[in-house]
Formats: C-alpha cells, sequence, structure tokens
C-alpha cells in the first residue's frame, strides 16, 4: 500500500474550528466570502466583489498509508491564469490556525508560485527542512485571492494548486534486501554450471590427451615390431 493524499481544510472561529477533507468535494474549493469550506457549490451565495478580498483559506495536505518519511513540500499554481486585478497570495509555514479574514491576510501575503519551487515551501513539524514519518499532515497552507477594482465581473479561471514531495521515501529496504538475496543464491548456482562446465571441458581434455597417447603408443609399437621383423630377414 502506497502513501494515499487529500486536502484537509480548517475554517471556523480560532479555538473551535471546523475541519474537513475537501475530497469530499472532489479536492475543490472556492474563494468566497464565507470561510466555510464543508462545501464548494455555495460561491455565488458569497461572491466577492471588486476591490475586495476572500477569506484567506486554511489547507493542509494529509497524508496516510504506508510510507518511512514525506518532506520537501513545495507548493504551487500549477495551472489557470489570473484576470486583471487578480491576485492569489500564500504561505505554507503557518503551525497554528487563526480565524479566517477578509481584509488583507497577515499570513498569505507572498504571490503564489506559478511553477514547482527550486526548494521546500511548506513545512512539516514547524520546519521547512521539517517531516512526518506516520500518518499526519502538513503545516498550514494559508491562501488568499484578492482584486482591485479593475477586476472582470463573472467567476475567475479555475486555479490548480499542487502540493509537489521533492521527497517520499517508501518502505522498499525489505523488497531490495530480498532481491539481494534472490541475487546472491543466483550467483553461485552460476558459478556452479561454469564449474561443471570446466570439469566437462577438462574431462574431454584428458579423454582426448589418452587417445592421442593410445594411438602414439599403438603406432610406436607398430614400428618397432616392423623394425624387428626387418631385422630378422
Amino acid at each position: 500500500m502506497a502513501a494515499t493524499f487529500q486536502w484537509w481544510g480548517e475554517y471556523g472561529a480560532t479555538g473551535a474550528p471546523s475541519t474537513a477533507d475537501l475530497g469530499v468535494s472532489g479536492n475543490l474549493f472556492n474563494f468566497k466570502t464565507s470561510n466555510s469550506l464543508a462545501s464548494a457549490a455555495d460561491y455565488t451565495s458569497y461572491p466577492i466583489t471588486a476591490g475586495n478580498n476572500s477569506y484567506d483559506v486554511w489547507l493542509k495536505g494529509h497524508y496516510t498509508g504506508t510510507f518511512n518519511k514525506i518532506q520537501n513540500g513545495k507548493f504551487y499554481k500549477s495551472s489557470g491564469a489570473l484576470g486583471t486585478g487578480e491576485t492569489v497570495k500564500f504561505i505554507g509555514a503557518v503551525t497554528a490556525y487563526h480565524t479566517p479574514v477578509t481584509g488583507d491576510s497577515s499570513y498569505a501575503s507572498a504571490d503564489v508560485p506559478t511553477s514547482s519551487p527550486g526548494s521546500a515551501n511548506v513545512s512539516f513539524s514547524g520546519s521547512l527542512a521539517g517531516n512526518i514519518t506516520a500518518d499526519g499532515y502538513s503545516d498550514f497552507i494559508v491562501t488568499q485571492l484578492r482584486t482591485t477594482t479593475a477586476s472582470e465581473a463573472g467567476d475567475t479561471e479555475t486555479f490548480t494548486f499542487t502540493l509537489k514531495l521533492g521527497s517520499l521515501y517508501r518502505k522498499v529496504k525489505l523488497q531490495l534486501r530480498e532481491f539481494g538475496e534472490n541475487l546472491s543464491e543466483t550467483i553461485p548456482s552460476q558459478a556452479e554450471v561454469i564449474k561443471s562446465l570446466r570439469a566437462c571441458v577438462e574431462t574431454m581434455c584428458g579423454a582426448t590427451n589418452q587417445l592421442v597417447e593410445d594411438i602414439g603408443r599403438t603406432a610406436w609399437r607398430h614400428a618397432e615390431l616392423g623394425r624387428n621383423i626387418l631385422a630378422l630377414a
């Protein structure tokens, strides 16, 4: 069994937040003027007017299954073009939840990358160099859609956000060890075949040498017999 992933979110007031695996909405959420993540379908009831922001959205990567270590998280917007007057802000290293706001988030303040970053920008266990070794979560990734009065009317494009792992260590040591053992068993078997072939060649060579020697000895005896006959004549 491999590691499995879902987006997970928190919403509501600090101290008593609600939680949701976004998988219930197909890993989908909408920026809106409600901080609830219980449904992605209600965004038309909570529209963002030009010049205002969405509530900031508090997400985590949720990992379950079989793995040794997960670390080096990289968050970025992998598809979806921003419209006029639109920006998406983020931060990927917040350990404690705070009540979402519609003003400029004091957490999500950097532009979200549009390609995989060269180094980790999502923390685990409170550190960009941290990791988890059992079922668990990344630290919070906070995002917010901000607009200006020049923003276009209507829906934005659909944005795809990717959380990529630079290192995912699965439990493969046992399989590698078994492969090594089988390999070490195969090599002696091959050596035995080679040894048998060598013994066969040596036997054949011995038989050939013996045959040559017997033929030579017989020929010599024949010559000796002939010489004796001649001597008697």
